[in-house]
């Protein structure tokens, strides 16, 4: 899937720049969507950089399947940062206490 209409998730790279990944998430990101999504994350993340951005803003849904996918990036690279993720999806993560390893910006 690829667009924010869509119940299911999806992901898309927007580039890298200075070793910095941005991929934007969508959608539903739980146990019936994450091995896609850890499939695509896969192959976003061979160039190899040392930082990867997600935008959250079109994530309606998260479930620990899907804080497992971002945690898995967490594991290839340097840093993750989080961004435009609504309040419900950050109150998963901080209650899931990823606040820190999963950084929050906007």
């Amino acid at each position: 899937m690829n667009g924010a209409g869509d119940q299911m998730a999806w992901i898309k790279p927007l580039g890298e720049t200075d070793g910095e990944l941005l991929v934007e998430l969508g959608g539903e990101l739980d146990i019936s969507t994450a091995a896609a999504l850890q499939e695509q994350l896969a192959a976003a993340l061979a160039a190899g950089p040392r930082k990867v951005i997600f935008e959250l803003r079109d994530v309606t849904f998260i479930d620990s399947s899907g804080l497992a996918v971002l945690l898995s990036a967490r594991r290839r690279v340097e840093q993750v940062e989080l961004r435009y993720a609504a309040p419900a999806i950050r109150r998963v993560i901080e209650l899931a206490g990823l606040g820190a390893t999963l950084k929050i910006v906007s």
